[in-house]
């Protein structure tokens, strides 16, 4: 493996309120989440603008075991709350546009994300499958052509679709449809506790040493920022942008 170190400047920094899950939409709102207090945050240029808690009602449910938001098309928020079993999807000024409950055969949804058709992923942990649900319709079916289990996360990005196998140490990327495309072991010298896609050829990834942007197909990975404990990290134009969860944002060109 070549570490190669490459000299990066911290062009911002900000301090938005302490989250768990964050990612940027494609009209660059900074969407956060508080997993403990059941919380969506909105910034847009670092300034708070809308947020989102539940009420208890039926219109406007608390989210009790959230897991992480993901982005369905341009102007969609979805989070599938693994405590009631329900997956809420907000527009991008946190206003609930629909709710939908799972079929009672999911029992332990653990990872989740949506594809570019629209079509919803689900990870049930307990039945160490992948189901897929179209767009519109309530029956679901098997997706991937291989064996998961352990502990997973899902990405959805660039009409593909990654999957982080935490337990093998493992990255696999598929097309929409389920078919593995590529298959990669993460460094063995890297203990990486979170990875995000940020193209087809790269990934960056989060370990106890600092953030380190990794191509894999080029067997080599970069440090980017020793920020620790971090929840996001993307791009915007030629720009990394880092979130980590005390709320720190950086900013790196």
């Amino acid at each position: 493996m070549i570490l190669s170190v490459v000299s990066l400047s911290a062009s911002d920094t900000l301090k938005i309120a302490p989250c768990d899950e964050a990612f940027i939409s494609v009209f660059d709102d900074l969407i956060c989440l508080s997993r403990g207090e059941g919380v969506l945050q909105r910034y847009k240029n670092g300034i708070l603008t809308d947020r989102y808690s539940g009420d208890e009602s039926s219109s406007k449910p608390m989210l009790t075991d959230p897991l992480r938001p993901v982005p369905g098309g341009a102007d969609n928020i979805f989070v599938l709350d693994a405590g009631t079993n329900c997956v809420i999807s907000w527009d991008r000024f946190l206003n609930i546009y629909s709710i939908t409950c799972l079929d009672d055969e999911i029992w332990s949804p653990r990872a989740f994300t949506v594809t570019s058709e629209h079509d919803w992923l689900i990870y049930d942990e307990f039945f160490a499958q992948i189901l897929q649900i179209h767009s519109g319709e309530d029956l679901y079916s098997l997706w991937g052509d291989r064996p998961i289990s352990g502990e997973i996360d899902m990405f959805a990005f660039e009409r593909q679709v990654a999957i982080y196998l935490k337990d093998h140490n493992l990255i696999r990327v598929c097309n929409e449809e389920g078919k593995t495309l590529d298959e990669w072991t993460l460094p063995a010298d890297l203990k990486v506790s979170r990875i995000f896609p940020l193209s087809k050829t790269s990934f960056a990834l989060c370990a106890e040493t600092g953030v380190y942007i990794w191509k894999p197909k080029q067997a080599f990975y970069r440090y980017l920022s020793d920020l620790k404990n971090v929840v996001f990290c993307g791009m915007s134009g030629k720009s990394y942008i880092l979130v980590d969860q005390e709320g720190v944002v950086v900013t790196i060109r």
